[in-house]
């Protein structure tokens, strides 16, 4: 077999992402996955990933719980990424909802796994500047 060359060159070990200030970033929806297997709910859930366009290109996460008690904020983020969400039930295509401009609520938290290291939240997502989505903070 043929060596495999890498350059390690300033890598730490450990697989961190950079840890974000907490602040608002402009971003965009980068996937949308649906969970294979029901979550403790008993509900699937979405997966929304979104990558910030500040040349850091930062992945943050957001689980959706399709449980009824929980989709007001499926529904809050919807409005505020433009789509049109109706009061009842309603079928969306994510490949359409991808690559949609937004801006994110970005906190710190500590790191569920890693004790003294510290991890990003999404806190909320806005609609991109100058659009006027239902909006819980500017």
């Amino acid at each position: 077999m043929t060596p495999i060359h890498v350059d390690m060159s300033g890598v730490e070990a450990g697989g961190s992402f950079p840890v974000l200030e907490p602040g608002i970033y402009d971003a965009h929806v980068d996937k949308i996955e649906m969970s294979q297997n029901k979550g403790q709910s008993g509900y699937h859930y979405l997966t929304f990933v979104y990558q910030t366009d500040d040349g850091i290109k930062r992945n943050i996460w957001s689980n959706y719980s399709l449980s009824p008690q929980a989709l007001w904020k499926l529904k809050t983020d919807l409005t505020n990424l433009g789509i049109e969400v109706p009061d009842g039930e309603f079928d969306f295509e994510p490949a359409d909802v991808v690559g949609t401009k937004c801006r994110i609520r970005v906190s710190k938290k500590p790191h569920y796994s890693r004790p003294g290291e510290e991890d990003n939240e999404l806190e909320e997502v806005l609609a991109p500047e100058g659009d006027f989505g239902w909006q819980t903070s500017s």
